[in-house]
């Protein structure tokens, strides 16, 4: 339970709380193969600049007007591979980026408007499956379930306790 507790609970608030880091999951194939769908990781927030060719990328996805589109989850961010970095004369930075599944580059380019952060790792398994289910947004039902998991273990090992002293008595 301490292991479901910290990888399901823990982790992730602390990565969402973050000024330095995010946790985030690929939610398409446009990274294959150098990471997976569904694989869940950690990202820098780090500035633009930081920025170098080769980098893979988190960003919020704009439109044409440069407004963020969302889901239910929030801004749809996007992880790409940066291919090229462009600069206008008042030093503006431009990121042109591309999922290494992806025949073509991007349509809009990344600025510090939308730009997320650079991966940095991907994580565990678990906390992967446990961002998937959302459960550190619903903490109330989170801590529900341990708590009853917590009770009928109580029970159980009450029960084996008596089983055990019974053995022993006879």
């Amino acid at each position: 339970m301490s292991v479901v507790f910290i990888f399901g609970y823990i982790i992730p608030m602390i990565y969402e709380n973050s000024d330095s880091k995010g946790m985030e999951i690929v939610r398409s194939a446009s990274m294959e193969p150098t990471i997976k769908t569904l694989s869940g990781f950690i990202y820098d927030k780090v500035d633009i600049k930081n920025v170098k060719k080769d980098n893979i990328i988190v960003f919020n996805w704009i439109d044409e007007n440069g407004a963020f589109l969302a889901s239910e989850n929030g801004n749809v961010r996007v992880v790409h591979r940066v291919v090229k970095i462009t600069k206008d004369d008042n030093g503006n930075i431009s990121l042109i980026t591309r999922g290494d599944n992806n025949l073509e580059d991007d349509n809009m380019p990344v600025t510090s408007h939308n730009f997320v952060g650079i991966y940095n790792h991907k994580t565990s398994y678990l906390t992967t499956f446990f961002l998937k289910q959302n459960i550190q947004k619903y903490p109330g039902i989170f801590i529900f379930l341990m708590i009853s998991i917590s009770i009928v273990i109580c029970f159980d090992i009450i029960e084996f306790i008596k089983y055990l002293i019974k053995r022993a008595s006879a």
